[in-house]
């Protein structure tokens, strides 16, 4: 498990981190440790109070990943990453589950992530499970369809989540719904529209049941 702030003592050095660890699992493995280590640019002779939380969370990883763990759990993976040091993330966990033995579990706000990486999505906002199942099928569920300001009224009844601008909508509506509307714009939906949308003032409940 890898949780979003570091949980190792200040005080520890790198080196101490793995000292400490490696007892705990009978599976640990030191060359694989050191093999992320090297990865990640972690010196051995560091103290955990002088990485950045981005380095943090690495030190984190390269002990999650340093054990054969059949399942990780991680809690915004991400966070505190930028953009090279989340590409390489992204590459190391679709490695790890490669062979088909292992999984990984992770909770994120970066949309990014989810479409490069998940297989199966689970959407909560606002208390409430929207839908859990297939990546793929989320966003199949699902248009985008764009109109002027006059084309509204047509699309209003199946709209899932609407965003209204100056010259027009963006309108959330399901893939057998989209059908119905003609003469406009329809789009494939992302992941990200379909979160933006369903969380637009006065969206329609787009509950996830599978197969939404």
């Amino acid at each position: 498990m890898v949780f979003d702030y570091s949980y190792f003592i200040d005080a520890w050095t790198v080196d101490t981190v793995e000292r400490a660890m490696a007892p705990m699992y009978p599976t640990w493995d030191h060359a694989t440790f050191d093999a992320y280590l090297e990865r990640f640019g972690l010196a051995r002779k560091r103290q955990v109070k002088e990485l950045s939380r981005g380095m943090q969370m690495k030190l984190m990883l390269a002990v999650a990943l340093s054990h054969d763990a059949k399942l990780l759990i991680l809690d915004e993976p991400t966070s505190g990453l930028d953009v090279l040091a989340r590409d390489d993330l992204m590459d190391l966990l679709q490695d790890y589950i490669a062979d088909g033995t292992r999984s990984v579990l992770f909770s994120t706000h970066i949309t990014s992530d989810l479409e490069r990486a998940a297989d199966f999505i689970t959407y909560i906002t606002g208390g409430r499970l929207r839908y859990t199942g297939p990546k793929d099928e989320f966003t199949e569920s699902f248009r985008i369809v764009k109109g002027g300001p006059d084309d509204l009224a047509a699309v209003a009844p199946v709209a899932a989540g609407v965003h209204r601008y100056a010259t027009g909508f963006d309108a959330l509506v399901r893939t057998g719904d989209a059908a119905r509307v003609s003469g406009l714009d329809v789009e494939p939906a992302s992941i990200d529209d379909i979160i933006r949308l369903t969380n637009a003032p006065g969206a329609a409940a787009a509950d996830g049941e599978r197969g939404a």
